[in-house]
């Protein structure tokens, strides 16, 4: 059944005004049902965009761990070699 024969069937036998109080009511319904989808929507792409981003900072935060550790070791290396000659 299509929203407009829902409608006409609702309003049967009531008044313009009557009728034009249960569309109101019912539009009002639909906009917050569809703000409450967009919302829930919006929320779900900002959570899997975070978490993308934790994850990408894990994967710098770890990159830069390991070249700044193999920076410092072959510095200790250096350091070593020249204190053993």
């Amino acid at each position: 059944m299509s929203a407009l024969s829902r409608w006409a069937d609702e309003v049967q036998g009531k008044t313009a005004d009557q009728a034009y109080v249960y569309y109101k009511q019912q539009d009002s319904k639909d906009r917050r049902t569809q703000e409450n989808i967009n919302s829930m929507v919006a929320n779900a792409f900002r959570n899997v965009n975070i978490q993308f981003k934790a994850q990408q900072n894990d994967e710098i935060g770890k990159a830069l761990t390991e070249a700044i550790g193999n920076e410092v070791q072959k510095e200790l290396q250096k350091a070593i070699n020249t204190i053993g000659k």
